[in-house]
C-alpha cells in the first residue's frame, strides 16, 4: 500500500498512463477527472497533477497566445501593405487572396479533426506571412504596368507572363523542403510540413485567380487611361 498511500494513511495516489497527448481531449479528461473524483471522494481534497497538466496548460497558453499573434500580424500587414500601396482600399484587397490559405488549412483541419495546438497553429501566421510576399509582388506589377499606361487586363496579362512562373517556383521550392518534415516519425512535425504545403500551394492558387479578379473589379489604381494614337 505504500506505493498509493502515505505513512499517514492521509494522503492517496493514484497514477493513470496516457497513450495520447491530444490538448482537446486532455482538457475535456482533466475536467472529467476532477468532477469524477470529487464526487467519488467529496470529504477528501482532491488535485490532478502530472506531466500531462502541465502539457495541457502550457498548450493552452500558447494557442492563445499564437492566435494574438496571428491577429496582430495581420493588422500589421494590413497597414504595411496599405502604406506600400498608398491605399486603403487596396490594402484590404491584396489582404483578401492571403486570407484563403488560412481558411483552407483551418478546414482541412477541421475534415481531418486534427486538433489545435501548438505546432498545427504556427502554420498559420507562417504561412500568413509566406503568401504575402507573393501578393505584394504580383499587385505591384500590375500597379507598375498600369501606371505606364495599360489597361486593367493587359496589366494583368503582363504580370502574369513576367513573374507567374518566378511564384510558382518559388512556391515548389518551399513545398519541397516542407515536404521532408512529412515524413518524420513525429505526428506534431508531419502535420505541420503537409499543413504547410496545404497552405502554400492555396496561396499560389488565391494569388493566381482571385488577385487578378479582384483588382479587375474594383479598379483600386483609378479609372484606365485612354490611349491616344
Amino acid at each position: 500500500m505504500y506505493d498509493w498511500v502515505s505513512d499517514d494513511y492521509r494522503n492517496a495516489y493514484i497514477h493513470v498512463e496516457m497513450n495520447g497527448y491530444e490538448a482537446n481531449k486532455i482538457t475535456k479528461t482533466l475536467d472529467l477527472v476532477k468532477s469524477y473524483s470529487e464526487e467519488v471522494f467529496p470529504d477528501a481534497k482532491t488535485s490532478v497533477v502530472g506531466e500531462v497538466v502541465n502539457y495541457a496548460i502550457m498548450n493552452g497558453k500558447l494557442v492563445k497566445g499564437e492566435l494574438k499573434s496571428f491577429l496582430g500580424s495581420f493588422i500589421l500587414i494590413l497597414a504595411l501593405m496599405t502604406i506600400a500601396f498608398g491605399s486603403l482600399h487596396t490594402g484590404l484587397i491584396a489582404m483578401i487572396p492571403n486570407i484563403a490559405p488560412v481558411i483552407m488549412i483551418g478546414g482541412v483541419m477541421g475534415y481531418l479533426g486534427i486538433s489545435l495546438d501548438m505546432i498545427t497553429m504556427t502554420t498559420m501566421p507562417m504561412i500568413l506571412g509566406i503568401a504575402v510576399d507573393d501578393t505584394i509582388h504580383f499587385t505591384n506589377h500590375i500597379k507598375f504596368y498600369f501606371e505606364k499606361g495599360l489597361s486593367y487586363k493587359d496589366a494583368v496579362l503582363t504580370s502574369y507572363r513576367e513573374i507567374g512562373k518566378t511564384m510558382g517556383m518559388t512556391t515548389i521550392i518551399l513545398c519541397s523542403m516542407f515536404l521532408v518534415l512529412s515524413f518524420s516519425v513525429m505526428n506534431c512535425l508531419a502535420r505541420l510540413g503537409y499543413l504547410s504545403i496545404i497552405g502554400l500551394v492555396s496561396a499560389l492558387i488565391a494569388d493566381y485567380t482571385l488577385t487578378p479578379v479582384l483588382i479587375f473589379l474594383t479598379k483600386p489604381f483609378g479609372k484606365e487611361k485612354k490611349i491616344v494614337s
